[in-house]
């Protein structure tokens, strides 16, 4: 799969839609999508894999991202192409390690960020930056939330600080770094889109509403001995899960 295809689409959508700036760059990064993930049996299903940086506001968001893109495909009449994606409850780890640089503080997953070294601590997030909603469910509702609104001066000053304080980070500390360090290679949690089906919850996967891993429910390092082992997942009886995913089908 092109992961180029996942950022284009999302992409595209965000600047016709005119979201917010922060979005846009946010979604410009080809790092953040989480686009690895494993073949059904019969070629028709599709397991999300986790990404290991990225937190769970930002799996949300992007959830709620393919939802709008969704809605917005039906209401035009077109006909979707998109692959059916389902979330294990299990998470699968991605291979995908090496996270990007230089995005907001609440993209990264926490536990990951704390696995860090002082100095990858100050070279990963921008600390002058958040980006999403304190309830990234409100993220990208058919009626806009107020804040969403906001120039992303307003945005952090409403949201920046309490972000500090998750992190643990003092406002005083100096965030200018110079150089660059090698990136851990840590695992954690990713999720993405709802699956939908009756049969789903005893299959293993996600039904809507629990779409999403707690922050504190993988730990970095966890599930990594999975990775191989898992990479045969039976999705089989999931063929009719709703997809939230804005994927295009190769030819």
């Amino acid at each position: 799969m092109n992961g180029n295809q996942l950022r284009n689409s999302r992409l595209d959508y965000a600047i016709v839609n005119k979201l917010p700036k922060r979005y846009c760059k946010l979604i410009e990064e080809i790092g953040v999508h989480s686009d690895d993930e494993i073949g059904g049996k019969n070629g028709d299903v599709y397991v999300i894999r986790t990404l290991c940086y990225r937190s769970r506001k930002a799996n949300i968001f992007f959830r709620k991202l393919d939802e709008a893109m969704a809605s917005s495909e039906a209401n035009q009449g077109v006909v979707s192409r998109r692959r059916t994606r389902v979330l294990p409850r299990v998470p699968i780890p991605s291979k995908n390690i090496a996270a990007p640089k230089g995005l907001p503080m609440d993209f990264y997953n926490l536990k990951w960020y704390k696995a860090l070294n002082p100095m990858e601590k100050r070279t990963y997030p921008d600390r002058k930056n958040v980006a999403f909603l304190p309830n990234a469910e409100e993220s990208l509702q058919a009626k806009r939330h107020p804040d969403e609104k906001c120039s992303d001066k307003q945005f952090n000053e409403l949201y920046r600080d309490e972000v500090l304080k998750v992190f643990e980070i003092s406002d005083e500390e100096d965030f200018s770094v110079e150089g660059e360090e090698d990136e851990e290679n840590n695992d954690s949690i990713d999720l993405e889109a709802p699956s939908e089906g009756d049969d789903d919850e005893e299959e293993g996967f996600f039904v809507p509403g629990e779409y999403q891993y707690e922050d504190d429910e993988y730990s970095p390092g966890e599930e990594s001995s999975k990775e191989d082992d898992e990479s045969e997942a039976d999705v089989s009886s999931v063929g009719n899960a709703q997809s939230y995913s804005m994927e295009v089908v190769e030819d």
